[in-house]
């Protein structure tokens, strides 16, 4: 037995070694891991061979990634094949009908089984005309987007993967996989087989999608261009966010996050996907410096309220800003015009770790402290139960158990979430 479990060790040290991105990690990392070596083996020895495509609906905008032909496909949707599956059919009626969305669920496209035939619907010539993709012509015309693969809406604002000849044995295994990593505080996720009504969803404690775009909203507003930047999102959890930017052209983005679980579902994700120039690391905000890299982008999405040192973690953030490079901040914030602070005490909505909570001029303030030029709020909004709340896939309550309209539990002022851009 000693034998084997030896082999097994050393076994799985060499399938790190040859690994392109637990390669790059120290021995400290490595060694956190050691709980979940079982697990890190299944996933390390993970194969399947199937076709993917990878989709995200977001309002009047979705994306994709095809592994068929290894493109990246921006501002297109995807329909059910014939016939929609009943739970997607169903789930469409929900959704708001903004700009024709859901009569582009259904109609926009005519996918035949197996060849290249793509028939364009009236709505995708009224979306032309409006100017919603001024390349959708040409992108039709130019791209097999059928070959080996079918192109399904998702029912959800998920980060969804369509797996288009993956047998029902692999399916089964990687279903497991996922609830042997639970639990799953960012997402959705989903995953769907080969078959119209075979998926697995996912479903987080947090709405990420909720996040992300107002993430992507407060990009626009200051018009960034993504495309090849060097990015880093700190406090990544399991890289939902890392996912979705990386199929939008940057260079390279990288995660850091100390919590192996949320690695761990993030090489999940990453091994099913492939997406090369998404990577992560098993450190904190205070490992920044080892990174040895200069940013365009950094991403510190509700973090900066559990560091019991805020002004340090903002100067470490800025010294790995690349010129001209930008700090995207979400955090808490407190609703008052002048510079104060709130320090909850003992827990803030049932948190124990929430130690700092700025008003947006506090925070600027602090951010001139830390060596920032400007400090500049671009939105806020109110987390509810309707974003973070409790799922078959976390192990506890969540915040939205936690929260009124009003207040927290304790009595504090509700969960404000404010977005900054540093520079």
């Amino acid at each position: 037995m000693k034998k084997d479990l030896a082999t097994k060790d050393s076994n799985l040290k060499d399938l790190c070694k040859k690994d392109p991105i637990l390669s790059t990690w120290s021995e400290k990392e490595l060694n956190a891991l050691k709980p979940y070596s079982e697990i890190l083996y299944k996933l390390l020895t993970l194969e399947t061979k199937a076709s993917y495509s990878i989709s995200r609906l977001y309002d009047n905008n979705s994306l994709l990634y095809d592994s068929s032909n290894n493109k990246i496909l921006d501002s297109i949707k995807f329909a059910p094949l014939h016939p929609a599956p009943a739970h997607l059919d169903k789930n469409l009626e929900t959704i708001p009908n903004q700009g024709g969305l859901r009569d582009l669920g259904r109609n926009v496209w005519n996918l035949e089984f197996n060849n290249c035939h793509v028939e364009r619907s009236e709505t995708s010539k009224n979306l032309e005309s409006k100017n919603h993709n001024p390349n959708l012509t040409q992108i039709l015309e130019s791209t097999d987007l059928t070959k080996n693969t079918e192109a399904i809406t998702p029912a959800k604002e998920a980060l969804s993967l369509y797996f288009h000849n993956i047998s029902s044995n692999e399916f089964q295994t990687l279903r497991d996989l996922a609830l042997d990593l639970k639990p799953w505080r960012k997402g959705p996720f989903c995953l769907y087989g080969a078959e119209s009504d075979t998926q697995f969803f996912i479903d987080s404690e947090w709405q990420s999608n909720k996040k992300m775009k107002l993430i992507l909203q407060a990009l626009d507003t200051i018009g960034y261009n993504l495309k090849d930047k060097v990015v880093l999102d700190v406090g990544c959890n399991n890289g939902y966010y890392m996912f979705d930017l990386a199929l939008r052209g940057v260079k390279h983005i990288s995660g850091i996050d100390p919590i192996a679980i949320f690695f761990l579902q993030f090489y999940f994700i990453h091994k099913l996907t492939n997406i090369s120039h998404c990577t992560f690391r098993l450190l904190g905000v205070q490992d920044v410096a080892t990174l040895n890299t200069k940013y365009d982008l950094i991403l510190c999405l509700g973090v900066l309220y559990h560091r019991k040192e805020p002004l340090q973690t903002l100067k470490q953030l800025k010294s790995i800003l690349a010129p001209n490079g930008i700090l995207l901040l979400e955090t808490l914030i407190l609703q008052d015009k002048a510079a104060t602070c709130l320090c909850p005490y003992p827990t803030y909505a049932k948190m124990p770790n929430v130690f700092y909570i700025f008003s947006p001029q506090a925070l600027q303030n602090l951010a001139l402290h830390a060596g920032f030029k400007s400090c500049e709020i671009l939105s806020y909004s109110y987390t509810d139960n309707t974003e973070q709340r409790s799922t078959d896939f976390i192990d506890k309550k969540s915040l939205g158990d936690y929260l009124t309209p009003t207040q927290t539990i304790e009595g504090y002022p509700p969960a404000c979430r404010g977005i900054f851009v540093l520079s």
